[in-house]
């Protein structure tokens, strides 16, 4: 999607924009556009609640500390953040050095500058240059007696024995996180969606299932990432990243929160958690009830919050949190919303009360409100955020724009445009707009025959 986007740097206007965190001032954060439509910096932080669940957090006394691990094919030390003395393993290309900007930039998603958690203790990084080094991984934590809680994981698989390593991991209750893959609509493989392992894939900042995500009813959950996901690379520069290596760390990062929250989730209560709180997917919309939802963590981390409430007496906790987890009267709230879109546009020359103000909305509207989700679908619009404006008016209908979404298909078609979302539902756009394709003036042969197989 490279040839769709264009950055811009945030400047003094940034005091004027729908800026959530104050950092987004700082001029090496990159605004992407889709379409020319544009969008937050931090879009993905912004879509699952990531600042808020900090506030939260912030204020609380009793959280913990979580271990966790991400396997990758390598890290660069001087561009990530250590609170423990590890070993840093560098990508390799045999005997080659390369740099590694998939570990680095895996990493700095969960923890770095804009990173998804301050819980996290990352106590193991692991370069997998080798299928056959999953095992030996894990024999290191065996011989040292010390597991983490949660791995990351941004690589597919391609030997059956990994499965067995994933089954013992899963006996020691280490929730394991594994990209679903890119590769849609090919086949997904079968030894990762008969495992253990907590898959994830990737919808885009209009809330479509991104292009190339694999996504099917083993899914765990999808997480904003697409190719618009801001992070820091193996250089240590600000650079835009995605897909499903980068939506697997989105959703570790804000299971670390919660588990910093409740430390024994387990596998069942985590899928309960974050399925019953998640938002539609466009998969749901169109009548695939069993297809993974959109996450939605900020309303996952204020169940949890709820629940830990309700089994503080209990002296079962873990059995508590797995029953109440499943009832879903847990899920509702009280979501009365008494902030306009008026007073959101009203607010344009006071930074910290806009921010109040959006941070209100997008509560109600995290917790379930559609009402607060038009008022943010009308905020972003009107502070020229049109992407964002789109995602929160996707949310609030409970059927797919089929004509605008088959609109922009057409758009990106004519400006020649190889990857976005809008193509992944082309089967839901007529007959009409598969003569389009066969007609189009621009494309070759092979991209044609590549689009009709969607």
């Amino acid at each position: 999607m490279l040839n769709s986007l264009r950055f811009y740097l945030l400047s003094i206007s940034c005091v004027l924009s729908l800026s959530l965190s104050a950092s987004l001032c700082r001029e090496d954060l990159q605004a992407p556009t889709v379409l020319n439509e544009l969008a937050t910096p931090l879009w993905a932080q912004e879509y699952i609640g990531v600042d808020l669940i900090k506030a939260e957090l912030n204020k609380m006394d009793d959280k913990s500390l979580i271990k966790a691990a991400v396997f990758d094919l390598g890290f660069e030390a001087d561009y990530i953040s250590l609170n423990r003395a590890l070993e840093v393993p560098p990508q390799m290309n045999g005997r080659r050095t390369m740099r590694a900007h998939h570990g680095t930039s895996v990493v700095n998603i969960l923890n770095g500058p804009e990173g998804i958690t301050q819980m996290m203790d990352l106590m193991s990084l692991r370069a997998i240059t080798y299928q056959s080094f999953y095992a030996y991984s894990f024999r290191h934590y065996e011989q040292n007696q010390s597991y983490p809680k949660v791995i990351s994981n941004s690589l597919g698989w391609s030997k059956e024995s990994i499965r067995e390593t994933v089954e013992l991991a899963h006996s020691k209750d280490i929730l394991w996180f594994l990209a679903a893959g890119n590769d849609y609509p090919n086949p997904v493989r079968e030894l990762e969606i008969n495992s253990k392992a907590l898959m994830v894939g990737s919808f885009s900042p209009s809330g479509l299932t991104s292009l190339e995500s694999q996504n099917h009813p083993d899914l765990l959950i999808l997480a904003p990432a697409n190719a618009e996901l801001w992070t820091i690379n193996g250089s240590g520069e600000p650079h835009l990243f995605g897909a499903t290596s980068g939506a697997t760390p989105m959703v570790a990062g804000t299971v670390i929160n919660i588990l910093s929250l409740v430390p024994t989730l387990k596998r069942e209560d985590i899928k309960s958690l974050l399925q019953l709180s998640s938002f539609k997917s466009a998969e749901n919309k169109l009548g695939k009830q069993n297809y993974p939802g959109l996450l939605n963590g900020f309303k996952a981390f204020s169940v949890a919050k709820k629940v830990k409430e309700i089994c503080s007496h209990e002296e079962d906790k873990s059995q508590c949190h797995s029953r109440e987890l499943k009832d879903i009267s847990n899920y509702q709230f009280k979501t009365r919303l008494q902030v306009t879109c008026d007073d959101i546009l009203n607010s344009s020359c006071d930074g910290a009360k806009r921010k109040e103000l959006i941070n209100r909305v997008r509560t109600k509207a995290f917790l379930g409100n559609k009402d607060a989700m038009k008022v943010l679908n009308c905020g972003y619009k009107g502070l020229g955020f049109l992407k964002n404006a789109e995602y929160f008016k996707f949310l609030s209908e409970d059927v797919l724009p089929i004509e605008t979404m088959k609109e922009k298909a057409q758009s990106a078609l004519n400006q020649d445009i190889y990857q976005i979302s809008y193509y992944r539902y082309l089967s839901q756009y007529g007959e009409d707009f598969i003569q389009f394709i066969k007609d189009h003036p621009l494309l070759s042969e092979y991209r044609k025959n590549e689009l009709l197989k969607l």
